[in-house]
């Protein structure tokens, strides 16, 4: 997790609401994005960490979605053509000192279960045990039957490639990347990147952040109505194939809204930062 970049980032939010009258930003949420980045990056340095690795199989050939319900940790998806979802939790836990830190790990639970056509997993449950002693890393593969992937992680990156259907995110601290993959997109993401790298745009997209930059390098977006990306500050920048046929509205920091037509026009694409500037070609 690259955690002390985002308090840079918090850093330069600062200077940058210092700098515009325009922009205003809610001070209790950068403070708790801040706590809890030291919660889980400084905090440990001077703690004992233990570790535990478990995997889990499940037959996936009636489970066509995917829901993630993680605290502290990294996400790692690929589809890829397997019959079995696979999935590897790797757990540290962090104490003052060993015996306590492996106490915390044995105390320790979450649940990975499927029903209703759907993996559910969720690794918020820690009864009494604080989410700062605690990283839980997620590396899944799933078959191409998945179509729907949800996920809800309050810190850590998520990385998703190879999907075709339709991806959900919501983040409060962590870079995002997509890759090679054939989706609808709705994220949200407080602190830190969007990455949507080569990939197709079906149906209605949504990208959202609060603090940091979008980058969208599309290899289609023939079968896209709408596309949105939203930025309070950072940068947007977008690249499409030529002959992508697109209607653009465009409102940069400090700039008049212009419009950018392409082809017939046929996908609606908004682009909007406060504080940033955009990019489409």
């Amino acid at each position: 997790m690259k955690n002390t970049l985002c308090i840079i980032i918090i850093l330069m939010l600062s200077i940058l609401v210092g700098c515009t009258s325009d922009f205003k930003i809610d001070e209790n949420v950068v403070k708790d994005f801040s706590n809890k980045i030291t919660e889980t990056v400084v905090n440990k340095l001077d703690k004992e960490k233990a570790e535990k690795k478990e995997n889990h199989s499940i037959d996936a050939s009636n489970i066509n979605e995917l829901k993630i319900e993680n605290s502290v940790g990294d996400i790692t998806i690929t589809v890829a053509d397997v019959e079995k979802a696979k999935i590897d939790v790797n757990i540290a836990a962090y104490a003052t000192n060993k015996d306590d830190a492996e106490k915390l790990i044995e105390e320790y639970t979450y649940t990975i279960e499927s029903k209703w056509n759907t993996i559910n997993i969720d690794t918020t449950k820690f009864a009494e045990i604080k989410d700062n002693e605690f990283t839980v890393d997620l590396n899944i593969n799933i078959p191409k039957s998945i179509e729907d992937i949800s996920i809800i992680n309050n810190v850590g990156d998520i990385n998703i490639d190879n999907m075709e259907g339709k991806i959900i995110i919501k983040s409060n601290v962590g870079d995002i990347s997509i890759n090679n993959s054939k989706s609808s997109y709705d994220i949200n993401n407080d602190v830190g990147k969007i990455n949507i790298n080569n990939c197709t745009f079906i149906g209605k997209s949504e990208l959202k952040i609060n603090t940091g930059d979008a980058k969208i390098t599309a290899s289609n977006i023939s079968e896209a109505k709408n596309i949105t990306a939203e930025v309070n500050v950072g940068n947007i920048s977008v690249l499409l194939p030529e002959n992508s046929s697109y209607n653009a509205d465009i409102n940069e920091f400090l700039e008049n809204q212009r419009n950018v037509v392409n082809g017939y026009g046929k996908t609606n694409i908004k682009l909007v930062t406060k504080v940033g500037e955009i990019k489409i070609e």
